[in-house]
């Protein structure tokens, strides 16, 4: 290899602040990688797939905050659904609300 791990090196934070301020221009890799010493540890090659990286996982990011929102609220009305559907079926239940009931005509 030769060249130092990315998960632990100084430029992988500056990448994900640089990306997310959008000083990183489609096609200038070689020119931005310039932009920094930390950055010119790294092959060209391998450089230019952490910023494609970089960019896919703040891109993708918003969307999966979304599905798991509705996965979450699906979840959410099932579980409504059921403690209604278990309420209705308790005869206790039925027995208080047509007391209720009654006792309202009354008035």
């Amino acid at each position: 290899r030769g060249y130092p791990r990315w998960d632990k090196h100084p430029a992988k934070s500056l990448l994900r602040e640089d990306i997310k301020e959008g000083k990183y221009k489609l096609g200038n890799a070689k020119r931005f990688q310039l932009s920094r010493a930390e950055y010119s540890e790294f092959p060209s090659s391998v450089f230019r797939d952490h910023i494609h990286q970089e960019r896919r996982r703040q891109r993708e990011k918003k969307m999966k905050v979304i599905q798991r929102n509705k996965k979450a609220q699906k979840a959410h009305q099932k579980e409504v659904d059921e403690s209604e559907a278990a309420w209705l079926a308790n005869e206790e239940y039925q027995k208080e609300l047509e007391e209720m009931i009654s006792a309202m005509k009354h008035f």
